[in-house]
């Protein structure tokens, strides 16, 4: 970091490779940074965040004006009881049960190290192109709620249809390219239940974004639970700096 100004002697474009968080991680290459999406997460998406940017100004052209764009995508999950009788009509209801872990499973890599290029930034999405997943990978992603937080059970519909997000809800972090369009599973750990899966395919995720995620929750007679996703809405992740 630094407070000053740089001082152009010439006409010269000068190009400023901009990415965050700071990575000791050095290489033979000033453009070449690595980072590690965890396989295990606890929320917290500043232990994996990523952001980056390139911007190339001249002597008349000096301001350093950057939107930073994550390369990964970002999901947040809500757990909704969308019924209050089972499969054979018999009343029951899960509602407030506590939430321990949402995984996900998919047919590409998820998690593991990646290294970053930044000579070859592109705004033009998908950005995770040129985010290349190296040494360790995984197809899976696990998200355990360890922290107390509004949505770490299941909710009901209605508090569904007027959730409000906030800033301390847990965000998985996974490489978009790992199961944008492709098969995967979602399952979901609620105590005193056995797992639960929801199997999806053909799902748009894109780098730079965030997902919300409601998956519809019905207990069935036999105790399993029936998953379905009933909500997905995106919203784009930027930030900017000038």
């Amino acid at each position: 970091t630094f407070n000053t100004y740089l001082q152009f002697k010439d006409d010269t474009p000068h190009t400023f490779y901009l990415y965050y968080p700071y990575s000791a991680n050095s290489s033979a290459s000033s453009t070449v940074v690595e980072g590690t999406i965890p396989s295990l997460q606890d929320g917290d998406m500043s232990k994996s965040d990523f952001m980056w940017d390139i911007v190339t100004t001249t002597a008349d052209k000096p301001k350093v004006s950057s939107k930073m764009i994550h390369p990964h995508a970002y999901l947040r999950f809500y757990v909704v009881d969308v019924n209050t009788k089972d499969d054979k009509g018999a009343a029951t209801s899960i509602k407030d049960k506590k939430i321990s872990a949402i995984s996900i499973v998919g047919d590409g890599a998820l998690t593991g190290t990646f290294k970053v290029d930044l000579s070859t930034f592109s705004k033009e999405a998908p950005y995770a192109k040129t985010v290349n997943f190296t040494n360790v990978q995984s197809n899976a992603a696990t998200l355990n709620y360890t922290k107390e937080f509004d949505y770490n059970k299941v909710i009901s519909k209605e508090a569904w249809g007027n959730k409000v997000v906030k800033a301390d809800h847990p965000v998985m972090v996974v490489n978009p390219d790992g199961i944008s369009g492709k098969n995967f599973t979602i399952d979901v750990a609620i105590e005193g239940m056995p797992t639960f899966e929801a199997k999806l395919s053909g799902k748009t995720i894109e780098s730079g974004k965030f997902y919300n995620i409601g998956l519809g929750a019905l207990k069935q007679t036999d105790g399993t639970l029936k998953l379905t996703v009933i909500g997905w809405t995106e919203v784009q992740g930027e930030v900017t700096f000038n």
